[in-house]
Formats: C-alpha cells, sequence, structure tokens
C-alpha cells in the first residue's frame, strides 16, 4: 500500500475510505470523541492530512507546536483542573504546556506567537527562533482507532520581564483555567518525552 493521500470529497467519501482500511468509525462522536464531520473539517481547513499506510491501514498527520514559558528557573504551566462559572471542577488530560495545531503552510514561529496570543493574550517581542523537532506516533484519543503522525515543533520562550505575572487566569467559554509557574527540575520529564 503506498503513502498516498486519501482525498475526500465529503463525509460519505471519508467514511468510506475509512472503513475501507479498516478503521470503524462507530465509537466517533460520543461524549469524549469527536465525530466523522469534525474530521472532515480539519482536513477541509488543512489542519491534517490522511494517507494510507500499511502499518496503521490510515494514518492522520498533523504539525503542532509546543511551547513552554520560562521565567528564571520556572516553567508556566496549566494546572489539570478547570473551574466553571457554576463552580463545577473538570480535569484536564492534555494539561501542562500550549499546544496547538499549526495550520497548513503555518512556520512554528507564526504558530507559537498566535497561540501565545489567542490563549494568553500574550503579545510583543517574544523569542520565537530556536526549535526543537520531533515525532509520535499514537491512536487518537478523538478518533479511536485512527493512528496519528504528530510532527512536534517545540520551544522555550523566555516571558518578557513586562508581561511576567505570578499567575495567569484565562476565559474560556464558561471554564477558567489557571496558569502558575512551576520549578524546571519538576518538567524535565516532559521534554524526555518528545
Amino acid at each position: 500500500m503506498s503513502q498516498e493521500s486519501i482525498q475526500a470529497e465529503n463525509v460519505a467519501h471519508l467514511q468510506q475510505a475509512l472503513e475501507e482500511a479498516g478503521v470503524s468509525v462507530q465509537a466517533w462522536g460520543g461524549v469524549q470523541t469527536k465525530n466523522l464531520e469534525e474530521l472532515f473539517q480539519e482536513l477541509q481547513h488543512g489542519d491534517c492530512i490522511l494517507q494510507n499506510s500499511e502499518q496503521y491501514g490510515v494514518i492522520r498527520k498533523m504539525n503542532l507546536v509546543v511551547v513552554m514559558l520560562e521565567h528564571q528557573e520556572y516553567l508556566l504551566l496549566e494546572k489539570q483542573q478547570q473551574n466553571s462559572q457554576t463552580g463545577e471542577t473538570r480535569s484536564r488530560k492534555l494539561a501542562g504546556t500550549l499546544i496547538e495545531k499549526l495550520m497548513a503552510d503555518e512556520s512554528p514561529e507564526s504558530g507559537a506567537a498566535r497561540v501565545l496570543a489567542e490563549e494568553m493574550d500574550i503579545t510583543g517581542d517574544l523569542n520565537l527562533s530556536s526549535f526543537q523537532e520531533g515525532d509520535h506516533f499514537l491512536e487518537s484519543a478523538s478518533y479511536p482507532g485512527l493512528w496519528t503522525h504528530y510532527h512536534i515543533f517545540y520551544t522555550v520562550c523566555p516571558m518578557p520581564g513586562g508581561l511576567y505575572k505570578k499567575s495567569y487566569q484565562v476565559e474560556y467559554d464558561d471554564w477558567t483555567t489557571t496558569w502558575e509557574w512551576v520549578p524546571k527540575a519538576q518538567q524535565a520529564s516532559f521534554f524526555l518525552s518528545l
């Protein structure tokens, strides 16, 4: 089987292509999973591509940017719990760093600047020029049964002095996420895993 990209004209065509490659979509669209329409939209927007794969049947490929802000011997990390305006709490599986999909033809520098502006309201003269790269192959939690090749660009960005705060609270819809400074030594395992 070649590494040809799968081109889907519509959701039904996408489902057919996935199922012919042995990827069942029956578990998709549940409480903690995305649906077929969402994958189709990712493809349409250029957030990912699908390729035939001898090992996985079909593999989803996407580029991510990971940004860690540092201040002296500390890194700014998201707490694993969010709070809602109604008093509810929920845990975040990917809590920790700023992780964002790169858009089609977007550079790591532009993606990092975008995620800092959108998620943290941090803009200005940021040092976003030094990136390391890594690759991970994981079964998608969003699309069970579909393996994903994540090509990751990651950087540690010094926090400009004028933007430093002891902690940050960011509103996402009705949820508040808290970001706090954590000693770098506690986060060494994150970099070893990339």
